[in-house]
């Protein structure tokens, strides 16, 4: 009976380790800079919204309820997110683009600069190409995108998480031979249903490659 109960605990605790746990958001890019003290990095303010999705003094640890509940247009008029694409992909290309962000991520410093988000890019073998992940046409700043069969039911709470537990969900994420993102299988895609069917985030190019 105690070893039932033990295996049934280790079993759940993987359930949890999955991308219905992520807020990802569609972004546009209305700003972008160097980095002045990291040759490689991009610092960029992004809009994902209206409305702040939480507190950043809450949900130190993982699991802690942060105050975003789905359904509801949670998230911050701007954040700013260091990437880096410097190097891989131009200013100009990223400028005034529509890109795909985990909002839920601990702010972190880069080189003494705060950013409170990241942007999921392709990366092809040895990282010699790099595409950003594109959300679907229609897709507006603050939208929520998830994976198909990993949706979050209206009043799920969203979780605050530290990196270690990101890093988990994203060995599993990649393109498929479509270039459309995905988590495990070719068939659950990244993007959200419409009245004409489901739209999917994309790469250009990048098939059956990493994302991160």
């Amino acid at each position: 009976m105690f070893l039932r109960s033990r295996s049934f605990l280790r079993f759940n605790s993987t359930i949890s380790v999955g991308p219905k746990i992520l807020d990802l958001r569609v972004g546009k890019i209305v700003d972008i800079r160097n980095h002045e003290n990291a040759d490689k990095l991009y610092v960029s303010q992004i809009e994902v919204g209206s409305k702040k999705p939480f507190e950043e003094e809450v949900g130190e640890e993982v699991g802690e309820e942060v105050g975003g509940v789905v359904g509801e247009e949670v998230v911050a008029k701007t954040v700013q997110v260091c990437s880096g694409l410097v190097g891989l992909v131009t200013k100009e290309e990223l400028l005034n683009s529509r890109v795909v962000l985990v909002m839920n991520l601990k702010p972190s410093k880069m080189r003494g600069v705060k950013s409170e988000a990241m942007l999921l890019a392709a990366e092809s073998v040895g990282e010699f190409d790099v595409e950003v992940v594109r959300p679907p046409e229609g897709g507006y700043p603050g939208q929520v995108i998830e994976f198909k069969g990993y949706e979050r039911g209206k009043g799920d709470v969203i979780k605050k998480l530290k990196r270690k537990k990101w890093e988990e969900i994203a060995k599993e994420i990649r393109t498929n031979s479509n270039g459309e993102v995905c988590y495990k299988e070719d068939y659950s895609t990244l993007g959200y249903e419409t009245k004409d069917g489901r739209q999917v985030c994309k790469v250009k190019t990048l098939s059956n490659c990493k994302v991160k």
